[in-house]
C-alpha cells in the first residue's frame, strides 16, 4: 500500500494553520506544516511533497521567491504542485503565481467546503484523497454574537458548527499571544512587525464573522504599507486590541463594546 500525499503548508499564522489542519484532518494526506520559507525549503528537500500550499506575507520573505526556486528546480519538484494561499488577491498576483507555474490560487478567508475541494482536485492523480469526514469537536462559549458566529459558519465551515467552535477554541488560546506581538511590534516601533500581525489578524477575523474587527485590521495594514505616522498606526492598532479583546472575553464577563 503506497503512503499517503504529503501535502506542505507554509503560514505564519498558528491559528490559520489549525484552521487549515482541521479542515483537512478528514483527508487521507500527510499534513506538514511550516511557518517560514527557511522550514518550507528544509521540508521539500527531504522530497515526496505532493502539494505546496504557500502564504506570501513571510517573517524570512515572500512565497513568491519560494515558488520561483520551485520553478526554477523543476528536476527536483517535478511532481509537486503549487498553490498561493493569500488575502487581498489581485490580477496581477493572479498572473504572478501563473508564470510562477502556480496550479491554483486560493484567497483567504477561503471556507471549508472550498478548501477541501481544492486540495482534493490538486491530489487528483494520488489515489484515495476522498471526502472529508464530519469533525466532532467540544463547544466552548466566547463572546461572539449568535448571527456572527452564525455568518461565520455558513460562510467559511460549510454549515457545521463543531469545526467553528473547535476552530474558536484554538482561537481563545492564539489571540492573546497575537495582542502581545503587536504590542511589542507597536511599543517598539517595528512597523514591519505590526503588518504582519494585522495581516493576520485581518484574515482569522473574516473567518470567524468579525466584520468589524476585519475592516480595522485592514485598515492597519494599509496604513503600515503606505508609511503612516508611528502615533497614527499606535492609535490605529489599539482599535485592533479593543476588537481582539473583546473576542477573547468569555461571554458573560464585564466588558465594552461587543465586537462585530
Amino acid at each position: 500500500m503506497s503512503p499517503p500525499p504529503r501535502v506542505l503548508l507554509l503560514e505564519d499564522d498558528p491559528s490559520i494553520r489549525r484552521f487549515v489542519a482541521m479542515a483537512l484532518s478528514g483527508l487521507p494526506i500527510d499534513l506538514l506544516q511550516a511557518a517560514s520559507i527557511a522550514q518550507a525549503k528544509a521540508a521539500l528537500a527531504q522530497g515526496d511533497v505532493s502539494l505546496l500550499i504557500a502564504d506570501l506575507m513571510l517573517p524570512d520573505g515572500s512565497g513568491m521567491d519560494l515558488l520561483a526556486d520551485v520553478q526554477a528546480d523543476r528536476g527536483s519538484h517535478a511532481a509537486l504542485r503549487t498553490v498561493v494561499f493569500s488575502a487581498g488577491v489581485s490580477a496581477t498576483l493572479r498572473e504572478q503565481a501563473t508564470q510562477l507555474g502556480a496550479w491554483g490560487v486560493i484567497e483567504k478567508p477561503v471556507s471549508f467546503k472550498d478548501l477541501v475541494q481544492c486540495v482534493q482536485q490538486a491530489l487528483a492523480h494520488d489515489e484515495g484523497v476522498g471526502p472529508s469526514p464530519a469533525i466532532d469537536a467540544p463547544q466552548r462559549h466566547l463572546h461572539i454574537d449568535p448571527d456572527q458566529r452564525q455568518r461565520a459558519i455558513d460562510a467559511h465551515f460549510g454549515g457545521r458548527g463543531a469545526l467553528f467552535d473547535a476552530f474558536m477554541t484554538h482561537c481563545v488560546d492564539q489571540l492573546p499571544m497575537d495582542l502581545q506581538a503587536g504590542d511589542a511590534a507597536s511599543t517598539a516601533g517595528d512597523v514591519a512587525a505590526l503588518r504582519r500581525v494585522a495581516h493576520n489578524l485581518k484574515s482569522v477575523l473574516q473567518l470567524i464573522g468579525s466584520v468589524g474587527g476585519h475592516a480595522v485590521a485592514r485598515e492597519l495594514e494599509s496604513a503600515c504599507m503606505a508609511g503612516a505616522p508611528l502615533d497614527a498606526l499606535t492609535a490605529q492598532w489599539q482599535a485592533l486590541r479593543l476588537q481582539v479583546s473583546e473576542i477573547c472575553r468569555p461571554a458573560g464577563a464585564a466588558g465594552g463594546a461587543t465586537a462585530v
